[in-house]
């Protein structure tokens, strides 16, 4: 999934909804593909991604992930019980 990844600096941390601290193992690029809603795949390269190695979950910061788009009106997701829907 990581395209490249350098060591994180122990000043780098990102705290979670519990306000757990957490340090990332590295930070690197990650190659993202989706189809939309008429089968069209896009690529994209998100960089700066965070790496937790004993996350349960991946995370994407909505708010990053739109500074690299430039897109500071759409990007965004809608988070359901069962689904949710990235823009």
């Amino acid at each position: 999934m990581f395209e490249s990844m350098v060591s994180a600096s122990i000043l780098k941390v990102v705290a979670t909804i519990g306000g757990q601290v957490n340090v990332p193992a590295g930070i690197g690029t990650v190659t993202c593909s989706w189809k939309d809603d008429v089968d069209v795949v896009h690529t994209h390269h998100v960089e700066q991604v965070h790496y937790f190695p004993g996350s349960p979950v991946n995370i994407i910061g909505i708010t990053a992930l739109g500074k690299q788009f430039n897109d500071e009106e759409t990007t965004g997701i809608d988070t359901k019980w069962k689904k949710s829907r990235f823009y």
